[in-house]
């Protein structure tokens, strides 16, 4: 840090908080700014967000007793700093760590906090991976590029979105059994128990990858599940053995608008897999699914509409939303409508709106 700096830093104890933040994000003139020991003591912030900080390092105890909402991010914590500040906020509610590095166990034990979003996981070390025990935490996201990440004691639960793709260093090795494959069945088992789910189009494309493996999704009891993917028939056999196991589900949400790899190209055969999704049984019924939303629907995911409404025994409302590329109607849309709704239905007084 230069001088200019550190004189800087040394008057902002006389400035008023919300001027103080704003100075504090600014001062990185040397890659970052050392956050000074007297802003570990605040009781009147309740909103924090600390960004470009080259290292939070207090040496006394943190107190900021006033804070609801903290967001750390493109910093560096070790583990002793993470855990002083958690213990300095008896009130944090909500938890944003994003682009951060340091530390590899989380331990959120505070009853309050109820929100947690890991962004972009870095780190260097490629066999350490970041432990979260958080009992009370009840919406979870996990979200942009991201290590390995195991999940303790996350009973409440209640929302988890997990929109992220892994960043292994590459291994010679069969990538069946690589640690993606690992970490992702480690995912799946903790949030078994949660009522909603969000899944990212790259998760959905290992789902698939994982299948061919012979792996099985374990027994779940959410009743919301989200998927965000590009509609591809390669996906489809991991999606149908993913539902498999969600005989709890009561609305389930396809949104087609992400665009993604075919990571599936590079272990098998598009024909050979869409062949294995038109053929094979999956042996299911989805016993209480009332609610299915397609949005940004396109041709390529007719089989997977005709899967749905063919085991959904109790099905309600199937709503489809097209992909509109120009103000007027495509016919193609209108023979898919026709063909739609000619396809057998385990419930006949299933709702099916087609809007384009």
């Amino acid at each position: 840090m230069t001088k200019k700096n550190k004189a800087k830093e040394d008057r902002l104890s006389d400035l008023p908080d919300s001027i103080l933040i704003h100075i504090l994000s600014m001062l990185h003139d040397d890659g970052g700014y050392k956050f000074p020991q007297f802003a570990y003591k605040n009781t009147s912030w309740r909103k924090l967000d600390i960004m470009f900080c080259m290292e939070l390092k207090p040496l006394a105890d943190v107190k900021w007793s006033g804070i609801v909402s903290l967001s750390i991010a493109y910093t560096y914590l070790t583990d002793g700093a993470m855990e002083k500040i958690l213990s300095g906020c008896p009130n944090l509610e909500r938890l944003q760590l994003d682009h951060f590095w340091g530390f590899h166990h989380l331990e959120i034990s505070n009853v309050k906090s109820r929100k947690l979003i890991i962004d972009n996981l870095e780190t260097d070390e490629c066999d350490v991976w970041l432990d979260i025990i958080a009992p009370y935490i009840q919406n979870l996201k996990i979200l942009g590029s991201c290590r390995g990440i195991y999940l303790r004691n996350v009973a409440s639960l209640v929302t988890v979105v997990l929109n992220f793709k892994f960043d292994f260093y590459f291994e010679e090795e069969d990538p069946l059994q690589r640690k993606e494959s690992t970490c992702l069945k480690e995912l799946f088992q903790s949030v078994a128990h949660v009522e909603k789910l969000e899944l990212g189009p790259w998760c959905i494309q290992y789902l698939s990858i994982m299948e061919l493996e012979g792996w099985q999704s374990p027994p779940s009891t959410w009743k919301f599940l989200q998927l965000r993917m590009n509609l591809k028939q390669l996906d489809f056999p991991g999606i149908c053995c993913f539902l498999r196991s969600s005989s709890d589900l009561e609305t389930l949400v396809i949104d087609g608008y992400k665009k993604s790899i075919d990571l599936l190209l590079k272990y098998t055969n598009k024909d050979e897999q869409t062949r294995r999704f038109e053929t094979h049984d999956f042996n299911c019924s989805f016993p209480h699914l009332k609610t299915i939303k397609i949005l940004n629907f396109s041709g390529s995911v007719m089989p997977l509409v005709k899967y749905l409404l063919k085991h959904a025994t109790v099905l309600e409302k199937f709503i489809i939303a097209a992909r509109r590329k120009r103000s007027d109607v495509s016919p193609d849309y209108v023979k898919m409508e026709q063909e739609l709704l000619s396809f057998p239905r385990s419930c006949s007084q299933v709702s099916v709106i087609f809007s384009y």
